[in-house]
């Protein structure tokens, strides 16, 4: 019997085509630096094909072989300072780049444990485990199906004003549940905004690696920017950021959706504020009201902003007077 890489079930191993889901079985990683498909982590996690990476990371699809579900591995991978050789499961990282490979997976581990304070809640996704193995760091976590709120974006173009005010909502909710905790995200945009595609359209927020305690005094504070999203405080030094950074963040990704148009950059704002106001847009289906509570929410100088996600709401939800 031999495990399909992609639904997991078992079938003959005499077979190429796994019977119940219709996939050739190809243990080809597609690149030489992921996993071999096949590969067993900690005795438990059989791994899948990778589905997705980013700047700090591969995502494999995967079984759990213990609990026999579905579910994700995310391997801490920096193809910038380290790399693997093909067919091998170690990583191997030059003398040079070791103290920074040292801290950012410290830092890698920590997003773990951020994440996995938020078990209970629905907006951030469900971390089960974490680890260390071959010469790096593995997250075990629940297997998001959707897209993300850019991919969603670049389809459509331009969002109906319903479902943008529920998406920044459910984005608020998980924000709210961090800033509670004093961690700052520092890193909302709509490639870390997850769709999910299940009935109730869920959504998560993705990506805790850049956030940091908000009395967090680590040495090395990683300056984290997205164009058109940060905050001009966070172009100047990440110490500065906090809940009112991720408030101008996710007013930003308000805008983009509302307007199908990414806002201006924080830096240019500042130097001469041209970009156009909701107020001015006759056609957003939105009240005055809820305009003004997103462009403030995006006032350039952090003083002028809401100061939590608590005063946003209440600014978006209150009855016209």
């Amino acid at each position: 019997m031999k495990r399909c890489l992609s639904c997991f079930k078992e079938f003959d191993s005499k077979l190429e085509m796994c019977p119940f889901c219709g996939e050739d079985y190809d243990s080809d990683p597609g690149l030489p630096t992921h996993l071999i498909p096949g590969t067993v982590l900690s005795g438990r996690y059989y791994i899948g094909k990778a589905v997705g990476s980013g700047g700090f990371g591969i995502i494999y699809k995967a079984f759990d072989l213990k609990l026999e579900a579905i579910v994700a591995v995310k391997e801490f991978f920096i193809g910038r300072i380290m790399t693997r050789a093909a067919g091998e499961d170690k990583v191997i990282v030059s003398k040079k780049s070791r103290q920074e490979f040292e801290y950012r997976k410290r830092r890698f581990l920590a997003e773990a444990r951020n994440m996995a304070k938020f078990g209970d809640s629905r907006f951030i996704p469900n971390v089960f485990e974490y680890f260390e193995a071959n010469d790096t760091a593995y997250i075990v976590m629940e297997l998001l199906e959707g897209e993300t709120l850019n991919m969603y974006m670049a389809e459509k173009g331009r969002i109906d004003m319903q479902f943008a005010v529920y998406i920044a909502t459910e984005v608020g909710n998980a924000l709210s549940a961090l800033h509670d905790h004093k961690i700052i995200h520092r890193d909302v945009a709509p490639d870390n905004i997850f769709i999910c595609s299940d009935k109730e359209r869920h959504v998560k927020l993705l990506d805790l690696g850049a956030a940091k305690l908000a009395d967090s005094s680590d040495d090395v504070i990683d300056i984290i920017l997205k164009p058109g999203y940060s905050p001009v405080e966070q172009y100047d030094s990440m110490e500065n950021a906090g809940a009112y950074s991720d408030i101008y963040a996710l007013g930003a990704t308000l805008y983009y959706m509302l307007t199908g148009e990414a806002p201006t950059d924080s830096v240019i704002r500042a130097l001469g504020d041209d970009m156009p106001s909701l107020l001015n847009m006759k056609d957003l289906e939105i009240s005055t009201k809820q305009k003004k509570a997103v462009m403030k929410g995006m006032a350039v100088n952090a003083k002028n902003r809401w100061q939590s996600i608590r005063e946003l709401y209440d600014a978006m939800y209150e009855e016209e007077q």
